[in-house]
């Protein structure tokens, strides 16, 4: 790929594709970054036709959230994207745990304290089922309680570990007023998640923990490219 990256004197950044040039916001790495910002800092890292799409304005970077559902079904160990899995509304939006083969997405950070809403990162969501067997498309998801609380969490991509297996007790916040909030983590580190890979959020909970009637949300708020 022909991309190079460019500084000037007011720390302005660049990165030039193919021969077109798009600038890079300086709070890229810092605070106040987005994962836009994040995204088109990475564009040389990924497909050149599709970093020039974006780089001619042909495709441009959105936001995105992508989320599976799953009832643990008495399960203690459990991925959430399963292999298997096919879109429905209400339990996942993508095929076989994987993004389609021109889609990259970033899961990164943004911390901005004039907004009062969750940004980019990890959500984990719990609910309860009337009975075993009923659908999870239908629940509704809150915020995860001290049982789950209690368990641990991991996302890999493919082999790699991208959230190595961590404490669940960081999704145990909560907002005043916005519902998003529960269950919300934002991250300190972006992660790119490539194409036709495998996606796989695992979560664990302790010995003893009744799952029967356990389901578990997870949701990945980024930005992905359209187009």
């Amino acid at each position: 790929m022909a991309t190079s990256v460019t500084v000037n004197s007011n720390t302005e950044r660049a990165i030039s594709i193919n021969g077109k040039t798009l600038r890079i916001s300086p709070a890229v790495g810092t605070m106040n970054s987005t994962a836009k910002a994040e995204f088109e800092a990475r564009l040389n890292t990924i497909d050149d036709s599709i970093a020039s799409a974006v780089a001619s304005g042909k495709a441009r970077i959105t936001d995105y959230v992508l989320y599976t559902a799953k009832a643990l079904g008495g399960n203690l160990n459990q991925e959430i994207f399963e292999a298997k899995d096919q879109k429905e509304v209400g339990v996942c939006n993508i095929n076989n745990r994987k993004l389609e083969a021109s889609q990259y997405m970033i899961n990164a950070k943004k911390l901005d304290v004039q907004v009062d809403m969750p940004d980019t990162g990890v959500q984990v969501l719990a609910a309860t089922l009337a009975k075993a067997g009923d659908p999870v498309k239908t629940l509704d998801f809150t915020k995860i309680d001290g049982k789950l609380a209690n368990g641990e969490f991991e996302l890999k991509l493919d082999n790699k570990v991208l959230i190595p297996r961590s404490s669940m007790s960081v999704f145990l916040t909560e907002g005043s007023d916005s519902k998003p909030y529960a269950g919300f983590y934002k991250l300190e580190c972006p992660v790119m998640v490539t194409p036709q890979t495998d996606l796989i959020p695992q979560v664990w909970l302790p010995v003893g923990t009744d799952t029967t009637l356990l389901a578990v949300k997870v949701l990945l708020h980024g930005a992905r490219i359209c187009g």
